[in-house]
C-alpha cells in the first residue's frame, strides 16, 4: 500500500561549519500581509508568461481542527517536526516558535493560508537542475527565473515572504504542470516526463540552525518534506509525483482544480507582529485592500483575476469596480486616468477632466548602442468626492510592464503651483493598454525601470543591477523619470492662470496633514538630547506608527534631564509636512522600569495646543532611557503602502550640566 505522507529529512554539517542564528534573509522584506499581496501578485503575474488569458490567484485561509488536523499533522511528519520546533523554545529568534506551539496546544487548530495561482507555469525543474522555477521558488537562495523582461521580481528574495508569515516556517508546493510547457524551447530537463507525471508535492522549512548533543549542526536551510529518492542524487527527500502526490495533498487540505499553477502553504500562518491566533478577518480586509491598491492596472488589463476564500468556504472575488465601491476607494481617480488618458489632449479643464502626455528620456544597456525612451503621463483634476481620500491627493502612480503599482509618488510641492491632481505614469507593457501591444522600446524600458526596482519592487532607484547593466548616468535618469522630468511634463497641465500671473493657488494638500511612510532618517543628532531609533513598525490592525527609541543626554557629565518626542511628517522637499499626535497614554519606558529616577507622560505641547508629544524626565543617575511611542490612529487609508510620505521622530530636551543648567536642544531627524 502506498503511504500517502511526507517524509521530513533535516541535514547536518561538521561541528567546524559557521551557523545560522536566525532564519536566512529576515530583514530582506517586510513580513506583513501587504507585502505578501504584492510578491505573490507579481510572482503569479510572472508566472503567466507561457499561457494564453489571464492568471487567476486564489489566497484560501483554512483553519483545521479534529480529525482535519490530525489527518494534515500525520501527512506531513508534523511529530518529527514539531519536536525539532521544541528545541527553539526560549531561543532569540524571529520565528515566534513560543506563540505558535502554546496556540496550537491550546486551540488545537491549525491555520494555514493557501495561495493558490491558476493558468500559469507551475514548478518545472529537476531536483538538481539549476535555472528552473522550481529551483527559483523551493530549493534556491536569492535566484531567480523569470520568462522575459518585463517580469516583476529579479532578486530571489521574495519568496521568503511565505516563510515570514509562517509562525512554524513550514511551506508546502503543490503544482500542476501544463501541457504548453512541451510547446516551448526551455532549456530544462525531461520536462515531457514532469507534465506527464505531475502533479508535484514537496515541501521545505527555514529555521535557525542547531547544534545537536554530538556537536554536528543541524541545518535549518535544509529541512525537506518528500518522498525517498531512488537515485540518490540529493540525499534528502524529493518532489512526490503523480496520483501519490495528489492523494497527500487531499489528506493535507491542498486539493485543488485540474488546471495548471501552483499552490503554496503557508503552515502555521501569522504575522511576526501580528496576534496569536490571528484575526482572519481582518487578514482577509487588509488583504483586499492591498490587492487593490498594487494591482488595479494589471486586473483592469484583464491579467489578473482574485478570489479570496475565507475559512468558512464563502469565497467573493476582487475586481477594480468592487475595490472602487468598496474596500479600496482611494483608487478611484487613477483607474479613471487609465480609462480614459489616452484618447485625451494635453490640456485639463473643470474637474474630472483628463489629460495626456509624455516624458521622454535616454538610457543605454552596456554593450548597446542608446535607447530613446518615452512613458505616458496622465493626469486628472480632483472632483469634490475625490478630495475625501486625502492620502493620495496630488500623488502620481507609477506602473510599468504586468501592472503593480510600484509605488504613489508625493507631489505636493508642485500642486502649490498650480491645482490639486492625481496622475498615473504608465511605462511599458502598460504604456500601451488598451490600444495594443508594447514596442521593442517599450519593452528595453521595462527592462531597465525592471533593473532599478529593489527586492520589494516599491521604488525606482540606484540599485546594483542598474549599475551592472547600465551605463552613463542611469541612476540619475530613473530618478529624473521621477523628479524634474516629471515636473516638467506635469506644471504645464496643473498650472491655472492665476498661477502664470504670479499668484499662488492654494492646494488641498495644505489643508491635511500629510505623511506616514517611514522613510525618513531617524537618528537624532544635533544638540544635547540624542535619539537612536531602535525600530519602527506600522500596526496594521491599530492604524498606528509604533517606535522604539533609545533616548539619552549627550553630554558625559550633566544633571537631570527631560526629553520631548514628536513625530514629524514630512513633505517632498524634506521639510516639516502637517502633524501626527502621539496616542493619549502612547509612550511606554522600555528600559529601565518606571519608577521614581524616570517618568512619562503625554501632554499638549506649550506652542502647539493641538499638538499632542510624548514627554520623558529622568534624573541625574539615568544615563539613557528605552522608550516605545505609538502615534495616534492613522484614517482608514493604508499609510503602510506609501499613501503620505516621509516620517521620523524628533527630540528636543533640557539637560542640567555642570556649566550650564537648563541648556535647550531642538534634535533633528
Amino acid at each position: 500500500m502506498t503511504d500517502h505522507r511526507l517524509k521530513m529529512n533535516i541535514k547536518d554539517r561538521d561541528p567546524g561549519d559557521s551557523m545560522n542564528g536566525d532564519i536566512p534573509y529576515k530583514d530582506a522584506l517586510d513580513f506583513d500581509i501587504p507585502t505578501l499581496a504584492r510578491e505573490s501578485g507579481q510572482n503569479i503575474l510572472d508566472a503567466n508568461g507561457v499561457m494564453d488569458g489571464p492568471a487567476k490567484v486564489v489566497y484560501q485561509f483554512l483553519r483545521l481542527e479534529g480529525e482535519k488536523l490530525e489527518t494534515f499533522k500525520d501527512a506531513v511528519d508534523w511529530g518529527a517536526y514539531e519536536e525539532h520546533l521544541e528545541r527553539f523554545r526560549d531561543e532569540d529568534t524571529s520565528v515566534r516558535i513560543d506563540d505558535f506551539l502554546d496556540d496550537l496546544h491550546e486551540r488545537e487548530k491549525l491555520d494555514i493560508l493557501v495561495v493558490e495561482d491558476r493558468n500559469t507555469h507551475g514548478l518545472y525543474g529537476g531536483e538538481i537542475e539549476d535555472g528552473t522555477p522550481y529551483n527559483a521558488l523551493v530549493r534556491d537562495s536569492k535566484i531567480t527565473v523569470k520568462d522575459d523582461d518585463t517580469s516583476g521580481g529579479s532578486h530571489g528574495v521574495g519568496k521568503f515572504i511565505n516563510y515570514g508569515l509562517s509562525m512554524s516556517s513550514m511551506v508546502l508546493f503543490y503544482s500542476n504542470l501544463p501541457e504548453e510547457l512541451l510547446e516551448q524551447d526551455l532549456e530544462a530537463e525531461d520536462v515531457e516526463t514532469q507534465v506527464k507525471n505531475s502533479p508535484r508535492l514537496v515541501g521545505r522549512g527555514l529555521l535557525p540552525d542547531y547544534r545537536r548533543d554530538d556537536k554536528r549542526i543541524l541545518a535549518g536551510e535544509e529541512i525537506w518534506f518528500g518522498t525517498d529518492d531512488p537515485s540518490d542524487q540529493t540525499e534528502r527527500p524529493v518532489s512526490m509525483w503523480g496520483a501519490t502526490a495528489e492523494r497527500t495533498a487531499e489528506r493535507l487540505g491542498l486539493a485543488r482544480p485540474d488546471v495548471p499553477g501552483t499552490s503554496v502553504a503557508i503552515v502555521g500562518f501569522g504575522q511576526p507582529n501580528g496576534e496569536v491566533p490571528p484575526d482572519i478577518d481582518d487578514a482577509v480586509e487588509t488583504l483586499k485592500h492591498a490587492i487593490a491598491y498594487h494591482f488595479w492596472p494589471a486586473m483592469e488589463m484583464g491579467d489578473l483575476e482574485v478570489e479570496i476564500v475565507g475559512p468558512d468556504g464563502d469565497a467573493e472575488s476582487v475586481t477594480v469596480n468592487r475595490a472602487m465601491d468598496e474596500f479600496a476607494p482611494e483608487i478611484t481617480p487613477f483607474v479613471k486616468i487609465f480609462r480614459q488618458y489616452q484618447s485625451a489632449d494635453d490640456v485639463l479643464g473643470e474637474p474630472g477632466d483628463v489629460a495626456k502626455t509624455t516624458i521622454d528620456f535616454d538610457f543605454q544597456p552596456k554593450g548597446e548602442d542608446p535607447i530613446d525612451g518615452s512613458v505616458n503621463l496622465g493626469v486628472r483634476v480632483p472632483t469634490a468626492a475625490d478630495l475625501e481620500y486625502t492620502g493620495v491627493i496630488n500623488h502620481v502612480a507609477i506602473f510599468r510592464g504586468r501592472g503593480m503599482v510600484v509605488d504613489y509618488l508625493p507631489k505636493g510641492s508642485l500642486a502649490s503651483r498650480g491645482r490639486d491632481f492625481h496622475a498615473i505614469l504608465a511605462a511599458g507593457k502598460a504604456r500601451s493598454w488598451p490600444d495594443g501591444s508594447p514596442s521593442k522600446v517599450d519593452e528595453a524600458v521595462d527592462k531597465f525601470l525592471r533593473a532599478a526596482e529593489p527586492a520589494e519592487h516599491d521604488e525606482w532607484d540606484n540599485h546594483p543591477k542598474l549599475q551592472q547593466n547600465y551605463k552613463g548616468r542611469c541612476a540619475g535618469t530613473v530618478r529624473d523619470i521621477q523628479g524634474d522630468y516629471l515636473k516638467e511634463a506635469l506644471l504645464p497641465l496643473i498650472r491655472t492662470e492665476d498661477d502664470n500671473e504670479g499668484d499662488m493657488v492654494p492646494s488641498v494638500s495644505a489643508l491635511f496633514d500629510l505623511g506616514t511612510e517611514g522613510r525618513g532618517t531617524d537618528d537624532d543628532d544635533h544638540g544635547l538630547i540624542q535619539c537612536t531609533v531602535l525600530n519602527r513598525h506600522f500596526d496594521q490592525t491599530e492604524r498606528r506608527w509604533v517606535y522604539e527609541a533609545e533616548v539619552s543626554p549627550k553630554p558625559e557629565v550633566h544633571g537631570s534631564w527631560d526629553a520631548t518626542l514628536s513625530f514629524r511628517p514630512k513633505g517632498e522637499d524634506n521639510n516639516k509636512a502637517g502633524n501626527i499626535n502621539v496616542a493619549d497614554e502612547g509612550i511606554e519606558l522600555v528600559h529601565p522600569a518606571p519608577g521614581a529616577s524616570v517618568g512619562t507622560a503625554v501632554k499638549e505641547r506649550d506652542r502647539s495646543p493641538d499638538l499632542r508629544v510624548g514627554v520623558v524626565n529622568a534624573a541625574a543617575s539615568v544615563p539613557e532611557v528605552t522608550i516605545r511611542v505609538r502615534s495616534e490612529q492613522l484614517p482608514s487609508t493604508n499609510p503602510r503602502t506609501g499613501d503620505i510620505g516621509a516620517i521620523s521622530l524628533s527630540a528636543t530636551g533640557d539637560v542640567e550640566t555642570a556649566d550650564e543648567p537648563d541648556a535647550a536642544t531642538d534634535g533633528g531627524d
